[in-house]
C-alpha cells in the first residue's frame, strides 16, 4: 500500500479543523444595582440596570484579549435582550473589531471598527427570566412584559455590526398560547370525530345520555375560542394576557378532558382528569415560578413581620403588667405599714 501524499495529508487536516468550533462564554460586566442599592428605586424598568464605567472598562479590555490571545477569529456574538448583556456585548464586539489594537483605549469611545470582522444578534434563549439572583425578588414586571426594545438596543452596537436576519433558536414570547393553539385544535377535532363515530355506531344520542358533560364541554370549547381570539388581537404589553392565555389553556384542556369522559367509562375519566390537573399545575408551576415565588416571599416576610410585632406588643403588655404589679405589691407594703426590703 502507497503511503499517503502530503496533498491528500492537508486535505485531510483542512477537515479535521473544519469538524469543530470555538465557543467562548462570558458573563456581563458590573451592574448598576449592586454599587447603587437605591438605584432600583427610581427607573422604569427596575429588573434591567445598566454598567457601572468599571464594567463598560471591564467588558472591553477581555474582548482586547480574546482577540490577541486566543488564536482563533470570532465570527458570531450571540447576546440575551437585557441592558447589561447589551452593553458588555458593545464593548466585547467593538474591541473584536478594532482596526487598530491600542492598549490606552479601555472602551469603545474613539474606537475604529471594521464590521465585516464579526456579527451580532439578539437571542431570548439566553435570557434568565427566573433566575431569582439575577432577577430579584419584587422586581420582575407584575404584567410579563419586560419591555425589551431591539431597535434600542441595535443603536448600542456599532454601525455594520448588527445582524437582524438570524432567526431565534426562541422566539421573544416563547411560552405565547399561540404556539399550544393548533395542537388543542387538532386534537380536540380528533376527539369529537371519535366521539361522533363511537355515538353513531351505537345509534346515540351524547346528548341525551350526558346532557350536563354536552353542555360544559360547548362552554369550555366556546370560551377556548373567544380566549384564544382575544389574544391574538391583543397588544403583546396588554396587562389582560397573562389571565388570557390562562383561560385559553384551562378551558382547552377542559375540553379535550370531556371529550374523552365521552368515550371511555367514569372511572377512567376520572383517573385523565387527574392527570390533566397534574399536568396543568405544573406547567403553572412552571410557567409562573417567578410570580408564585415572589408571592410566597412576601407573604412569607409579611407573616414573620406580623409575628414579630405581635411578640414585641405581648413582652411590652407583659413588662407594663409587671410593672403595675410592682407598683401594687409596693403601695400594699406601704399601706401595711412594711419597710422595702434593700
Amino acid at each position: 500500500m502507497e503511503p499517503p501524499s502530503s496533498e491528500s495529508q492537508e486535505n485531510h487536516h483542512q477537515q479535521q479543523q473544519q469538524q469543530h468550533q470555538n465557543v467562548v462564554v462570558m458573563r456581563h460586566g458590573n451592574r448598576k444595582d449592586n454599587f447603587e442599592p437605591l438605584w432600583v428605586t427610581t427607573p422604569e424598568r427596575p429588573w434591567d440596570p445598566l454598567l457601572v464605567e468599571e464594567g463598560r472598562i471591564r467588558a472591553f479590555c477581555p474582548g482586547r484579549k480574546i482577540r490577541n490571545q486566543f488564536g482563533f477569529p470570532i465570527h458570531r456574538v450571540f447576546v440575551s435582550p437585557f441592558l447589561r448583556r447589551v452593553e458588555t456585548a458593545s464593548q466585547v464586539v467593538s474591541a473584536l473589531s478594532a482596526l487598530h489594537g491600542d492598549p490606552n483605549n479601555l472602551t469603545v469611545d474613539n474606537v475604529t471598527i471594521d464590521p465585516s470582522k464579526l456579527k451580532v444578534s439578539i437571542e431570548y434563549g439566553l435570557c434568565e427570566m427566573l433566575n431569582t439572583e439575577a432577577i430579584r425578588p419584587g422586581l420582575a414586571p407584575k404584567d410579563g412584559n419586560w419591555g425589551f426594545n431591539i431597535s434600542e438596543l441595535e443603536g448600542k452596537f456599532s454601525a455594520g455590526t448588527w445582524d437582524n436576519t438570524m432567526k431565534l433558536m426562541f422566539e421573544e414570547d416563547f411560552h405565547s398560547i399561540k404556539a399550544l393553539h393548533q395542537p388543542f385544535a387538532f386534537l380536540i377535532t380528533l376527539l369529537a370525530a371519535l366521539v361522533g363515530l363511537h355515538f353513531q355506531t351505537k345509534k346515540l344520542s351524547p346528548v341525551e345520555t350526558h346532557f350536563a358533560k354536552i353542555v360544559l364541554l360547548v362552554m369550555a370549547a366556546v370560551v377556548h375560542s373567544i380566549a384564544f381570539a382575544w389574544i391574538t388581537v391583543q397588544p403583546r404589553n396588554s396587562k389582560y394576557l397573562p389571565l388570557l392565555r390562562l383561560a385559553s389553556l384551562g378551558s382547552g384542556v377542559l375540553t379535550c378532558g370531556l371529550l374523552f369522559g365521552l368515550l371511555i367509562s367514569n372511572l377512567w375519566w376520572c383517573i385523565v382528569n387527574l392527570c390533566i390537573i397534574l399536568v396543568v399545575i405544573v406547567e403553572i408551576l412552571r410557567r409562573w415560578h417567578q410570580p408564585i415565588y415572589e408571592y410566597l416571599y412576601h407573604a412569607t416576610n409579611l407573616v414573620l413581620a406580623s409575628v414579630k410585632a405581635l411578640t414585641q406588643a405581648e413582652a411590652k403588655v407583659q413588662a407594663q403588667d409587671s410593672k403595675a404589679d410592682d407598683r401594687a405589691t409596693e403601695a400594699g407594703d406601704k399601706a401595711a405599714g412594711k419597710r422595702p426590703v434593700v
